[in-house]
């Protein structure tokens, strides 16, 4: 997940490209309220595609995901799109709670 920092440079780097700094108290202020309720992440690059889908697996090897059509694929759990975006919402809220960034 981003850091409010991080979040916040992002921001003000999108608002004014050719100097960030002049928005970033700004830029922190809409993060704090992006952040109050919301996860931002970076999305991982896949890590192969083939006639199966697109997966993602762990740094270990171990397979996370795989994008299949209209379904999703979480170890042998099929899921509808709606039900992998739910997952992930919980998953990151869980992931949020656990480092005590709960607000």
């Amino acid at each position: 997940m981003l850091s409010r920092d991080e979040l916040a440079d992002l921001i003000a780097d999108v608002m004014m490209p050719g100097a960030p700094g002049l928005v970033l108290a700004e830029a922190q202020r809409i993060s704090d309220a992006i952040l109050t309720d919301h996860a931002v992440v970076s999305l991982p690059t896949s890590s192969y595609e083939d006639d199966q889908g697109i997966s993602w697996d762990s740094d270990d090897g171990v397979p996370l995901a795989t994008a299949s059509s209209d379904v999703v694929w979480v170890h042998d759990d099929m899921l509808e799109v709606d039900e992998a975006e739910e997952w992930a919402g919980a998953l990151l809220a869980a992931a949020r709670a656990s480092r005590g960034a709960r607000r």
